[in-house]
């Protein structure tokens, strides 16, 4: 699960949630951000990937996936 892969990679904290936390520093955040980000994107197949393209944010990226494919799997 790809939940999983950003928990034991530390990344998680971007896709809880949509603004820095405060115990971090804005660089920290911005690199936290896009390290997370291409994680995600590195697991869509390429259709999916294309269609989420345009999504600058782990946090907006995962949770449109979220939408889309956690009914599915239920």
């Amino acid at each position: 699960m790809m939940q999983d892969v950003l928990i034991i990679r530390r990344q998680v904290e971007a896709i809880r949630h949509s603004e820095k936390l405060a115990s971090m520093s804005v660089e920290e955040w911005k690199s936290m951000d896009e390290i997370t980000h291409s994680t995600i994107r590195m697991h869509l197949a390429e259709n999916i990937y294309l269609t989420m393209a345009k999504e600058t944010l782990a946090y907006t990226l995962w949770e449109k996936l979220q939408a889309i494919y956690e009914n599915k799997l239920s």
